[in-house]
């Protein structure tokens, strides 16, 4: 959570990546933009920020619930994904263990998310997450000299290929800026 910028960092850590929502690079922007003076804090020494597509952020106790409703072990549950609108709940081999709408689920989800136009974190270096790449492969945005930086520091030991299907991405709204 960001509130553990607040804290100075361990000893022996100087940089850090912060990945998350959206929402979250977007309050962490703030925290740049508006330090607290009162006591030192982790936010400068974030080096890099990586925003996850994201459709809806769920609270874990309410989809817990949900999941037992389901019949659903949470504690098999080793991967929450939601896609194209379906959230599914696999355990670690992969057996999907529950699929539903994320439209059912609304009783789980976070109440800031009814309002966010953010899918994909136009205030982060980079943006990822699976929409417009095939199955098995993720979409890489660069947003930011920063981000640039990242992805050349790492383009040549990746199995990538340019994105293809960018109309399907700029459905999201919000997704592509100048």
């Amino acid at each position: 959570p960001l509130a553990l910028l607040t804290d100075p960092l361990p000893e022996g850590v100087r940089r850090l990546a912060l990945v998350g929502t959206p929402c979250q690079v977007t309050a962490f922007r703030a925290l740049e933009r508006f330090p607290w003076g009162r006591r030192p804090a982790a936010t400068g020494s974030i080096g890099l920020t990586i925003a996850l597509f994201c459709t809806r952020s769920f609270d874990p106790v309410r989809l817990r619930s949900l999941l037992r409703r389901r019949g659903v072990d949470p504690r098999q549950v080793a991967r929450i994904d939601v896609r194209e609108g379906v959230l599914f709940a696999e355990s670690g081999d992969g057996v999907v263990l529950a699929r539903a709408p994320v439209a059912e689920l609304e009783a789980a989800g976070l109440r800031g998310c009814d309002e966010c136009a953010d899918f994909a974190g136009v205030a982060a270096d980079l943006a990822v997450g699976s929409r417009g790449s095939p199955d098995g492969q993720t979409t890489v945005l660069v947003r930011t000299a920063r981000g640039e930086e990242a992805w050349e520091a790492v383009r040549d030991v990746l199995d990538w290929e340019p994105l293809d299907d960018l109309p399907k991405c700029e459905k999201c709204g919000g997704l592509l800026r100048p």
